[in-house]
C-alpha cells in the first residue's frame, strides 16, 4: 500500500484492525506482518508448529506455521514510547523488533520453551517470553525485558544455554553504542532476567568505540553445560571465556595479563590495522586422522563491519580465519599459514573462484591459517565477513559480502564460500554444483589444474548466511 492508503493502514492497525485490505478489497494477507522484516531471521519451534519473527512494525509475530494464521503478536515495552511515529503521514523508516531470535528447548528449560529476542536496531534491550504454548499465549506468558547501562544495540543471536552454576542462561555480546564503548558479555538467567555475571574485557572507550558480537559456546567435558565461550570485537579482538567453574564470579577472560583481560588473537592486516569482528564464531575439532593437528579445536571467524553508513565504502582488506586453540595467546599472523583467493572464472554465467593450493606438511607448528579477501584480478574491494561460520566436519562456510552505493547495483554484491577448515586451502572434494547440471564433476572445477570451486556468486546482491539441507 502506498501514500493515503498506507498512512490509514497504519491508523487502523494501531486502533486494532488487523485486516489490512486495500481499498478495492483486493488484497488481503493472511499473516499479520505489516512492518519489513530485515535482520529478525524467522525462528521455527517444531513442538508448537510455530514460525517467530520480529518486524519493524513493533512487534514480534507468531504464526502457525501451517496455516500462516497469527497466534499472537508482543510488543516490547521498550519500543512503546515511538510507536506513535507508524501514523505519520511523512513516516520515516525506524527500526523497532530488529533482533535475532532464540528459543530453549524443554531439556535446557525443563517443560518449557523461552522466546528471547534481541531488538537489533531497534533499542537497547531484551525480552523473553513462555512460548511453550502459543495458541493461548496472555500477558501472563510475559516473563521479563533487560536493560543495562552497559548493553548497546544487539544485533547479533543470543545463546541459550546449560551452565556450570546449575542455571539455564541467555548469553549476548553487548553489542554496539553502549554507555562505555567497551566489549561485555553478558549472562542473564533465562526464566527470571537477573543478571547472572556481566564480565567486562575493558576493550574499548569514547574515542575507540567497541562493542562485542554474538558469543559461541563450547562444552569441553561433554556434560551437557557451557565450559568455554568465544566472541569477536570492533577491535578485532577475539576472546575466550571460562566458565567452566561452578561459582559464577569466577568467570572471567581466559587469559589476563596484569589481571587485564587479554583476547586469545588480535586480528590485524598485513599493515597492522585492527579488522573489526562482528560475525558469530565458529568452532569445530580436527577428525582428519594422520592430520599433524588432529585432535585440536579450531577457531573460525571472518572479519569486516557493515554498521554504519561509512561502512558501505569502505575498502579495507578483510581477513578469513581458522585459528588453532591450544590454551594460549596467538600473538600474531606471523604464525598462521597464509593462503589466498588464487582463481577466478565465469561457470554457466555465474562467478566463480577458487582457493590456493596447500603443501604436504605446511600446517605442521602453524598456529592456524588466513585469506586476505583481496581479488587476484582487481585487488581490494571491500569484501568481508559478517555472518555466522557453519562447520560440517570437513568443510566450513560463510558468506562474505562487498557493498555497493552504486543506486545501479541495490545493496552490493557477495558470495558462498566453502573451505578446508584445517588448511584454509581449496576442499579436494567438490562442495559446489556450479553449473546446476545436478552432478558433481569436472565440470564444477576451474584453472588448468581443474581446481575445485570455493566460492560462488548467487547473483542475489548480499547474499545472507547460507544453510545446508540433508
Amino acid at each position: 500500500l502506498t501514500g493515503d492508503d498506507c498512512a490509514q493502514a497504519r491508523i487502523n492497525w494501531l486502533r486494532g484492525d488487523r485486516s489490512l485490505e486495500d481499498p478495492s478489497g483486493a488484497l488481503r494477507r493472511r499473516s499479520k506482518v505489516h512492518g519489513d522484516v530485515i535482520s529478525s531471521s524467522p525462528y521455527y519451534v517444531k513442538s508448537s508448529n510455530t514460525l517467530f519473527v520480529g518486524a519493524n512494525d513493533g512487534m514480534l509475530h507468531a504464526i502457525d506455521a501451517a496455516t500462516g494464521n497469527e497466534r499472537f503478536v508482543y510488543v516490547p515495552n521498550a519500543v512503546f514510547s515511538k510507536l506513535y511515529k507508524l501514523t505519520q503521514p511523512g513516516y520515516s523508516h525506524e527500526y523497532f523488533v530488529d533482533g535475532e531470535i532464540a528459543v530453549s528447548t524443554t531439556y535446557e528449560t525443563t517443560g518449557k520453551n523461552i522466546l528471547v529476542g534481541a531488538l537489533g536496531r531497534g533499542g537497547k534491550a531484551l525480552y523473553a517470553l513462555d512460548v511453550t504454548n502459543p495458541a493461548s499465549f496472555d500477558g501472563s506468558k510475559v516473563l521479563w525485558e533487560f536493560t543495562d547501562a552497559d548493553l548497546g544495540l544487539v544485533l547479533g543471536k543470543p545463546l541459550i544455554a546449560k551452565l556450570n552454576n546449575g542455571k539455564t542462561a541467555v548469553i549476548v555480546g553487548n553489542g554496539y553504542n553502549s554507555s562505555t564503548e567497551r566489549a561485555m558479555l553478558f549472562v542473564i538467567d533465562v526464566e527470571t532476567g537477573n543478571l547472572i555475571r556481566k564480565i567486562d574485557t575493558q576493550a574499548g572507550s569514547s574515542s575507540a568505540s567497541n562493542g562485542m558480537a554474538s558469543p559461541r559456546g563450547w562444552d569441553s567435558d561433554g556434560n551437557g553445560t557451557l565450559d568455554m565461550l568465544y566472541a569477536g570485537d570492533l577491535l578485532g579482538n577475539v576472546w575466550k571465556f571460562d566458565l567452566s567453574s561452578a561459582t559464577a564470579t569466577s568467570w572471567q577472560s581466559a587469559y589476563t595479563v596484569s589481571t587485564v583481560p587479554a583476547p586469545m588473537h588480535v586480528a590485524l592486516d598485513a599493515s597492522g590495522n585492527r579488522q573489526p569482528i562482528t560475525g558469530m564464531i565458529g568452532l569445530g575439532i580436527n577428525g582428519r586422522k594422520g592430520d599433524a593437528n588432529f585432535g585440536k579445536r579450531y577457531v573460525f571467524f571472518g572479519t569486516g563491519r557493515y554498521i554504519t553508513t561509512s561502512d558501505v565504502t569502505n575498502t579495507a582488506v578483510q581477513s578469513w580465519y581458522g585459528l588453532i586453540d591450544e590454551d594460549a595467546v596467538i600473538s600474531d599472523r606471523s604464525v598462521l599459514r597464509q593462503r589466498s583467493i588464487a582463481l577466478e572464472a565465469t561457470v554457466n554465467g555465474s562467478a566463480t573462484r577458487a582457493f590456493s593450493l596447500p603443501t604436504a606438511g605446511d600446517m605442521s607448528g602453524k598456529k592456524g591459517w588466513y585469506v586476505d579477501l583481496v581479488s587476484p584480478t582487481s585487488g581490494a574491494l571491500g569484501e568481508r565477513m559478517i555472518g555466522e561460520h557453519k562447520f560440517f566436519g570437513t568443510v566450513l562456510m560463510a558468506a562474505s559480502m562487498t557493498p555497493s552505493s552504486d543506486v545501479c547495483v541495490p545493496g552490493g554484491t557477495g558470495w558462498l564460500n566453502a573451505i578446508d577448515p584445517f588448511t584454509g586451502a581449496a576442499l579436494t572434494n567438490l562442495f559446489f554444483d556450479a553449473n546446476n547440471d545436478l552432478q558433481f564433476n569436472d565440470t564444477d572445477r576451474i584453472g588448468t589444474d581443474k581446481r575445485s570451486i570455493g566460492s560462488i556468486n548467487p547473483d542475489i546482491n548480499l547474499p545472507s548466511d547460507a544453510i545446508l539441507i540433508g
